[in-house]
């Protein structure tokens, strides 16, 4: 089952999903085929920077503590 921005697969999107994403993206991890499916998270063909951005407006994502958050999302913007 594809969950958009599950990545750690574990059912819940939150900073350990994020921080896979950005180890991914910086070339540090692989990804099976079923988190890189859950990994292009603004479905544009693409997994990059801008799914870290649209992982940090989902609903759904549960947040790491503010200054965390705060860090990542200005990093991405």
């Amino acid at each position: 089952v594809t969950i958009l921005g599950d990545i750690t697969l574990d059912g819940q999107v939150n900073y350990h999903d994020r921080d896979l994403l950005v180890n991914y993206i910086q070339g540090n991890v692989e990804l099976s085929e079923q988190q890189l499916l859950n990994a292009d998270i603004n479905q544009d063909g693409a997994i990059d920077n801008m799914d870290v951005v649209s992982m940090l407006e989902l609903e759904y994502y549960d947040e790491a503590p503010e200054q965390e958050y705060q860090f990542f999302y200005s990093e991405y913007r």
